[in-house]
């Protein structure tokens, strides 16, 4: 009986903290081991608890969509990367090296001289 009269009910306990009313937020301040340490009865309130742009229902379908073509649009830009590449490998270039037909042999060096248009004309022999 002793115990029973100790503890109060349940019921009890919820109607008197009701009438108290809402809770005040307590903060303490102190230092720890050469940290500053903050105490609070609310939860703190950070960047993390607002909504992400990138979070929701909205961006499903791009998800989906870039998780199932990310490769094959990285192997079509791969290859158009290639092709402008390899149109404009020589653009520019007024010397040309012919490789050496053997190892004894010596590489020939083309020159190409500028036409009238401001373009390349057919490169001429430098030396052999």
């Amino acid at each position: 009986q002793q115990q029973q009269e100790q503890q109060p009910d349940s019921k009890q306990t919820a109607s008197s903290s009701a009438a108290e009313g809402p809770v005040q937020p307590v903060t303490r301040e102190f230092s720890a081991l050469g940290s500053k340490v903050v105490e609070s009865n609310v939860p703190f309130k950070g960047p993390e608890d607002e909504p992400d742009f990138w979070e929701g229902n909205q961006f499903e379908s791009f998800g989906k969509a870039l998780e199932r073509y990310f490769l094959p649009g990285l192997l079509v830009l791969g290859l158009i990367c290639g092709a402008i590449a390899a149109k404009t490998y020589n653009e520019g270039a007024t010397a040309f090296v012919k490789t050496p037909t053997g190892p004894d042999a010596e590489p020939t060096i083309f020159i190409a001289t500028p036409d009238a248009e401001g373009g390349l004309s057919a490169p001429t022999l430098l030396s052999e």
